[in-house]
């Protein structure tokens, strides 16, 4: 298992750009992919998001595009090597498992900032994600999942794809985001984390522009549960 990493921030002029008038949470409870026909998508692409620089949170963009084997155009971590700062100082390079970062928009939906006078949401893109999703069971996929993105009715050929490649381990920066906001992103048990819950990690198998609305399939990979990347 990859030694678990944080991700490394130099700025936070992006934390709480706003979001696009059209683009909401939705609170409907996430269904399991497993029951979901494969012929229907097993959700939905809730908000896209993107930085050219290592700022902790990404801008609210209407779409991006997939580079195979790198990652998203224009943003920060694009590449076959690790781009994350945190881990630049290794040699030789580590492969980049980190291309693309996805997050559930119910788990935003349901994140508070402790000790806020007014109550301010965790938006899209706050948390440093790419891809945020409605209606998928982010951890639950396994290692190797496959996410297909189309606007078609069904899944057709030149649908840009990424492959799940491990967790994102919640550290600090969040904290340093929003008070309170660590302790919701894992799961305790004896003082040992048993669950990270602040998304998944990727890689672009096929390239294509992806859209807010667009559905999400997903195509089961089987290589077991998934660990830090």
């Amino acid at each position: 298992m990859a030694s678990p990493v944080c991700y490394a921030s130099e700025s936070y002029f992006l934390a709480g750009a706003p979001l696009p008038p059209s683009t909401t949470i939705s609170s409907t409870p996430a269904p399991s992919s497993s029951s979901t026909p494969a012929t229907a998508p097993a959700g939905t692409i809730l908000s896209l998001s993107l930085s050219p620089t290592h700022a902790f949170s990404k801008r609210p963009i209407s779409r991006l595009v997939l580079i195979p084997g790198l990652g998203v155009e224009g943003d920060c971590h694009l590449g076959a090597d690790i781009q994350h700062l945190s881990r630049r100082a290794v040699r030789p390079l580590p492969e980049n498992l980190r291309q693309v970062h996805l997050i559930s928009g119910e788990f935003l939906e349901g994140l508070e900032i402790r000790g806020e006078k007014v109550g301010r949401m965790v938006k899209p893109g706050d948390l440093g994600e790419n891809i945020t999703t409605r209606g998928i069971d982010l951890e639950g996929l396994t290692r190797g999942t496959i996410l297909r993105f189309s606007s078609s009715p069904t899944p057709s050929e030149g649908d840009a794809k990424i492959k799940i490649t491990g967790l994102r381990n919640p550290c600090h920066q969040i904290e340093k985001f929003g008070k309170g906001l660590l302790a919701q992103c894992t799961v305790r048990e004896g003082g040992v984390v048993v669950q990270r819950k602040a998304g998944v990690m990727g890689v672009v198998l096929e390239g294509g522009v992806v859209e807010r609305g667009m559905g999400v399939w997903v195509e089961e990979g089987g290589e077991g549960g998934l660990d830090v990347v």
